[in-house]
């Protein structure tokens, strides 16, 4: 059954309309553990979107995140009901859970349109990630994607080959591997790294493909030639059609600005998230509890949310609330992790 089918039946159980076939099938769906990323960014849309959220009914949540946990019996911690807490309640839902050293961990994927796509037994199966969205891969390598922008790779990435196939841009973060290197194909150009960090930009139409390398080096070549190998603060353009290129030095923080519009959270302590939150929104925030600097949490936002929908999922996660204070600051208060 394909994506499509699944958030179809997503659909109707949460609007209260699916039959008890399609209630079946939605949950033997999710046993399957293959839309778990569907789930989280089914909710996470509605998660800031408070009027349709409003309609959804909180034990329809807390069924789903009794199907996906089912699966993890003995590894995750389990969910207080927060019954007055809608916002809470649909953080829940989203949860894939995870546990590391006793606290939950949790992702955001606020973008509708990631979807997995599945061939035939024996094919492979590539993976398919569409807008902006922060993507790890299997190799623990990420990807910050830009808007307009397709990631993918097949399922057998990392077994012998590392290699993603990019349209748009997208900036990377690459973990050292000597013996598989790192591939982005655009087109009939491919840029090779061992463990670095760099932006690809790749758009159609615009004629040429942009690297631009923030840490280490990369090598960017046609099959045939190497155009160059670019390092820290270098940038490369190719003309798609000629092949001509220019190698530059620039300020590569400047070049990938783009990420500065993105809030991403990426297994921190609450201590350093608190921190960057506040950097993004130009506020303090102050954690009352000194147990709650333990807590980590995993969350990305990426479609300009503002700070009382970041600090409502960010405090749904970890048990705990917050409140805005009359200078324009803010305080989080809860029980913290142990």
């Amino acid at each position: 059954m394909d994506s499509n089918r699944f958030s179809e039946l997503l659909n109707l159980y949460l609007a209260d309309k699916a039959t008890d076939e399609d209630r079946d099938a939605l949950f033997q769906l999710i046993r399957g553990g293959h839309h778990d990323e569907m789930i989280r960014e089914k909710i996470q849309v509605m998660l800031l979107t408070e009027p349709v959220m409003a309609k959804i009914d909180s034990r329809k949540t807390q069924k789903l995140v009794k199907e996906i946990v089912a699966r993890e019996e003995g590894k995750i911690i389990p969910i207080r009901q927060a019954s007055t807490n809608w916002r809470w309640v649909a953080a829940a839902a989203v949860l894939l859970i995870s546990v590391s050293a006793g606290w939950l961990i949790f992702t955001t994927t606020p973008v509708p349109d990631h979807h997995v796509t599945l061939l035939e037994e024996k094919e492979a199966q590539p993976v398919v990630f569409s807008g902006k969205q922060f993507v790890h891969l299997p190799d623990g390598s990420t990807a910050l994607l830009n808007d307009g922008t397709e990631l993918s790779y097949t399922s057998s990435f990392g077994e012998h080959t590392r290699e993603v196939t990019l349209t748009g841009e997208g900036y990377f973060d690459v973990q050292h591997n000597t013996s598989k290197p790192f591939k982005v194909i655009t087109g009939k150009i491919t840029t090779t790294v061992l463990g670095t960090a760099f932006n690809v930009q790749a758009y159609p139409g615009r004629g040429e493909i942009k690297v631009t390398v923030t840490r280490g080096r990369v090598q960017v070549n046609d099959g045939q030639r190497t155009f160059g190998v670019v390092t820290r603060d270098q940038q490369i353009a190719v003309n798609t059609v000629t092949h001509d290129f220019v190698q530059t030095n620039l300020n590569a923080e400047t070049a990938v600005a783009w990420q500065s519009q993105y809030l991403i959270l990426d297994n921190v302590s609450l201590e350093e998230a608190v921190k960057s939150i506040g950097e993004k929104y130009g506020v303090k925030i102050t954690l009352e509890n000194p147990e709650l600097k333990a807590c980590r949490i995993s969350a990305t936002f990426v479609n300009g949310e503002d700070l009382d929908q970041v600090l409502t999922v960010v405090c749904g996660v970890v048990h705990a609330t917050y409140t805005m204070l009359p200078d324009g600051n803010a305080k989080i208060e809860g029980e913290g992790c142990r």
